[in-house]
């Protein structure tokens, strides 16, 4: 019955297909929708050159894709280095550095700390830009005073499509 977490949160995705997994604010996720972004994930980190075993950043604030992200990330069989959203640039860099980290995926909103952390961690190759789409109909109403459905959260395509991005030497952005 047990397994490795992503064999459980495969079953878990199976079970709850339909359901509601993730809510933020006017964005949702199914628990099939969750499962096929962690599996972009998964495949587009392995399409990018990342092996079991390797370390994976992930700085995103408390967002939507930050679920998917995070299993892609175990799917893919690399090690998660948690990012604190309120932490310091020097802080990354430190995790960054002690965990020898080669992959960054980041929130749009720390262009800045991804900019700085990729001039000094000679071990980083790739950063990932996450972009997440704004709610769609946000303070809108349809014709009847409906509100609009909520939008569905979308993955960077470096990620979405994984055949099409190879890791290529130095320094791959999405």
């Amino acid at each position: 019955m047990w397994g490795t977490l992503p064999e459980v949160f495969d079953r878990v995705c199976l079970y709850y297909a339909d359901k509601t997994a993730i809510r933020d604010h006017d964005r949702s996720l199914t628990y099939r929708e969750m499962q096929r972004q962690a599996n972009q994930v998964a495949w587009g980190l392995s399409a990018l050159g990342v092996t079991p075993g390797e370390r994976v950043g992930l700085l995103l604030p408390n967002v939507l894709e930050f679920i998917p992200t995070q299993h892609g990330i175990w799917k893919a069989g690399a090690v998660l280095v948690q990012m604190p959203a309120r932490a310091s640039a020097a802080t990354h860099r430190a995790n960054l550095e002690q965990t020898g980290a080669t992959t960054l995926v980041y929130h749009a909103a720390f262009d800045d700390a991804a900019r700085e952390l990729a001039e000094g961690l000679p071990n980083l190759k790739t950063l990932i830009r996450l972009t997440p789409l704004p709610a769609e109909g946000a303070g809108k109403s349809g014709a009847a005073g409906q509100a609009e459905p909520p939008r569905r959260g979308r993955l960077p395509d470096a990620l979405r499509r994984p055949a099409a991005h190879r890791a290529v030497g130095g320094r791959a952005r999405a």
